[in-house]
């Protein structure tokens, strides 16, 4: 073979070896960042920066590779110039590299082709059997979570687990060379922090199943125990706080993750104390809210057990959110303090701002104050209870009136009738009509012609009142006729009182007056009388001498 064909045969190989080279880190530069593009824990703005680097990476090789080429055509021109053998001087460079090198360099290229022949099947059995963990789960709802979820958790093993065998897999073909040892060491340290972060992620999505799989299971134990005396009957009142369990633990599984993986890192040791310390605040956080809710089952449980007497157990009812709030902000002041000394922070100094703040506050904040103050006052003096039928008054009219459904050191909840809630002022509230201590009158009013029959219309409704005496257990005397309300050239106004149980004065007033009509549309008086309808929002009530009065109680001094 001439020189020629020699000296060209080798120059192409010399190339064709580069390009395959550059072609290699290509592709693993390609196929890095489309798994990175994969990923759901980039944002889009970031998968654009990923794009925008693998280009800037396929540029820079292709520069490298053109000038390598360069180089290598120059070096070749140069050695056929200077008239050498460019075969023999390549050969001689190549023999003067010790046997056992290239014997080395055969037998590492060897084991990383068995590596990498084997991880490809590892990876597809894993993959395999992955997906039929998943299916199976599922079938048998072994977990009490939704397909979307198990998918997700086993799509994130997965991923996971496969991009750690290839991380594994790399590091173990590196090995096989004699490479630097720092090398080595950058690339395991690498390696763990990966395998550190996915566990840590797969952690954290099956921390939401788990906690849902304990649930059901504790729900069921607490629904064949909820008739016996065990603590698994206060289940069902903790379940509320399940959403925020599993928050807790999420961000505890990441922090302790972060923890982790700056142990690793020698130069990011200085966060672990930091992370140590978030740590602790999230369990103090988690803390503080089961004991927040074992307060409030504690409260209602002294409150309110042993209360036969409705009223008793009423005013009882009452007096629980107050009870619960002074334990809750008790618990919350406390929890502050040891997040404060948690944190390595002195809470002397901060107690004392936030008192002079409070005091500032106190003296601006008037209606504040006023609130309280009269809160205090319906609580301890007992113008009203939980249960109650009210009406308020803010000295200009009649604000809000119904049934008393909550009531604290600032505001009273009332609901009405209609079923519309009132959310009140303690502090605006001037006047109370209490329809529910000891008992009420109902009220009903009769029109009747005035040429009618007065007597038989007496009897038809006393009869009536005796009716309704036997029928309603909430009606404590029969129904007494009070007389002719006024006089007029063409009808008659009879008025009826009927005693009954506090706050059911409407109740019966209706029941009343449809006894009324079907009394005395039996009697044939129908086209001479009427049952007016009485003014609903605001029944009258009567005194022990059986006197009409609204005796309204005074909060404060009327406001102008």
């Amino acid at each position: 073979m001439s020189p020629l064909i020699s000296n060209g045969l080798l120059i192409l190989s010399e190339i064709a070896v580069l390009v395959i080279l550059f072609y290699l880190l290509n592709l693993t530069n390609k196929s890095v960042v489309k798994q990175l593009l994969k990923s759901q824990y980039f944002s889009q703005e970031q998968k654009d920066n990923f794009i925008k680097i693998r280009q800037n990476l396929s540029r820079l090789f292709l520069f490298a590779e053109v000038v390598l080429i360069i180089f290598v055509l120059a070096v070749d021109a140069w050695l056929i110039y200077q008239q050498k053998d460019l075969t023999k001087t390549t050969f001689k460079i190549i023999s003067s590299v010790p046997r056992s090198f290239w014997l080395n360099l055969g037998l590492a290229l060897l084991k990383t082709l068995g590596v990498i022949f084997l991880g490809y099947f590892a990876l597809k059995w894993l993959h395999k059997y992955l997906q039929k963990a998943s299916d199976y789960v599922k079938n048998k709802k072994l977990i009490a979570a939704n397909d979307e979820q198990i998918d997700e958790f086993f799509q994130v093993l997965d991923r996971s687990l496969i991009n750690g065998l290839r991380l594994g897999i790399v590091a173990l073909c590196l090995s096989f060379f004699n490479l630097p040892e720092t090398i080595y060491e950058s690339l395991w340290l690498v390696i763990k922090l990966y395998l550190i972060i996915s566990i840590g992620l797969v952690i954290a999505k099956t921390s939401a199943a788990i906690v849902n799989t304990i649930d059901s299971s504790g729900y069921k134990l607490a629904t064949e125990a909820k008739n016996a005396k065990t603590v698994l009957r206060f289940y069902h009142n903790f379940r509320s706080l399940i959403p925020f369990a599993q928050t807790c633990l999420k961000y505890a599984i990441y922090i302790g993750t972060a923890i982790l993986a700056f142990q690793q890192v020698e130069w990011l040791n200085f966060l672990i104390g930091y992370g140590q310390a978030a740590l602790r605040i999230v369990s103090i956080v988690f803390v503080t809210k089961i004991a927040v809710k074992v307060a409030d089952l504690f409260i209602e449980y002294i409150l309110l057990q042993g209360d036969d007497n409705e009223e008793k157990y009423r005013r009882s009812l009452t007096f629980v959110p107050l009870g619960q709030n002074f334990c809750n902000y008790f618990i919350y002041f406390w929890s502050g303090f040891i997040i404060l000394r948690t944190i390595d922070m002195d809470p002397t100094p901060v107690l004392a701002g936030a008192g002079i703040v409070g005091l500032a506050v106190g003296l601006g904040a008037q209606n504040v104050i006023d609130d309280v103050v009269n809160g205090i006052s319906i609580l301890f003096q007992n113008y009203y209870i939980i249960g109650d039928y009210i009406q308020t008054d803010d000295g200009e009219g009649v604000v809000a009136e119904g049934i008393v459904e909550a009531i604290d050191l600032r505001t009273t909840r009332i609901r009405a009738l209609t079923g519309q809630v009132y959310i009140l002022r303690n502090g605006s509230i001037n006047k109370i009509v209490n329809y529910s201590k000891d008992y009420v009158y109902a009220v009903v009013e009769v029109s009747v012609d005035a040429d009618a029959n007065l007597d038989r219309i007496y009897a038809i409704l006393s009869e009536v009142g005796k009716k309704i005496k036997q029928q309603n257990s909430n009606v404590l005397n029969a129904t007494r006729i009070d007389g002719l309300e006024n006089l007029d050239s063409e009808e008659l106004l009879i008025s009826t009182s009927t005693k009954v149980k506090p706050g059911k004065h409407i109740a019966v007033q209706r029941q009343l007056r449809k006894m009324i009509r079907e009394a005395l549309n039996q009697a044939d008086l129908s086209s001479e009388t009427e049952v007016k309808e009485s003014d609903i929002s605001l029944p009258e009530v009567k005194t022990d001498k059986e006197e009409k009065s609204q005796s309204p109680f005074s909060l404060g001094k009327k406001r102008d």
